[in-house]
C-alpha cells in the first residue's frame, strides 16, 4: 500500500490517467504473480522440511523445481504483456490517453517479470530456511527501497516513461542481491553440514 501510494503521487504529476494505467497494472499483473505466490506458499514447508533435515538434495530439487514452473509462469506473462497490451487494456473500457500510456507501462513493466520470479521465489527460500530479515530485505529492496526512489529521479529525467522502467531496476538490484545471497548462504550451510557428516 505505501509503495503504490508513493508511486500515485508521482504519477498524477503527470495525468490522472497514468494513475490508472498503474491501477489497470497491478490487477493485470496479479493474474502473473498470484500463482507464482501459491506455488511459494506451497513449496516452502517443503524446502524447509527437508532444510532441517539437512537432506542437500531434496533441498536443491525442491529449490530448482521451484524456480523452473515459477520462471515458466512469467515467460508466459511476459509474452502476454507483450503481444496483446492493447488488448489486455480495453478490458477495463480505457481511453485513448490510457491506452497510449499504458501500452508503454505494460511492455517496459513486464520486461523483467522473470527476474522477479527468481527474487520470490529466493525470499520465500530464505523464509523456509528461517531466515526471515534476509528475505524482509530482498522484499523491500524490490518494492520500496530502490523502487521509489528510482521512480521519482527518473521521473524527473525521463518523464513519465522512466517511471515503469524504475519496476526494472529494482528487479535488478534485488537479484544482485539475492542471488549471490542465497549462493553464499548455501554453500556455507552445506559445507557444515558435511563437516558434520
Amino acid at each position: 500500500s505505501f509503495m503504490v501510494s508513493g508511486l500515485n503521487i508521482i504519477l498524477i504529476g503527470f495525468s490522472s490517467a497514468a494513475v490508472a494505467v498503474l491501477g489497470i497494472y497491478y490487477k493485470l499483473q496479479s493474474f502473473i504473480f498470484m500463482p507464482i505466490f501459491g506455488l511459494a506458499q506451497g513449496f516452502r514447508p517443503i524446502i524447509g522440511y527437508n532444510f532441517g533435515a539437512k537432506n542437500k538434495k531434496r533441498v536443491m530439487e525442491s529449490f530448482k523445481t521451484a524456480i523452473i514452473i515459477s520462471i515458466t509462469i512469467m515467460i508466459i506473462g511476459t509474452i502476454i504483456f507483450q503481444v496483446f497490451p492493447k488488448q489486455l487494456l480495453s478490458l477495463f473500457d480505457s481511453n485513448d490517453e490510457m491506452v497510449s500510456i499504458g501500452i508503454k507501462a505494460l511492455r517496459t513493466i513486464s520486461l523483467t517479470f522473470v527476474v522477479a520470479a527468481a527474487g520470490i521465489t529466493i525470499s520465500t527460500t530464505f523464509q523456509a530456511f528461517g531466515k526471515g530479515i534476509i528475505s524482509l530485505v530482498i522484499s523491500f529492496t524490490r518494492q520500496i527501497i530502490v523502487l521509489l526512489p528510482s521512480a521519482y529521479v527518473l521521473s524527473k529525467t525521463w518523464g513519465l516513461n522512466g517511471i515503469w522502467y524504475s519496476f526494472s531496476i529494482s528487479e535488478i538490484i534485488s537479484a544482485f542481491i539475492c542471488i549471490p545471497s542465497l549462493y553464499f548462504y548455501l554453500k556455507s550451510t552445506f559445507k557444515s553440514w558435511d563437516n558434520i557428516n
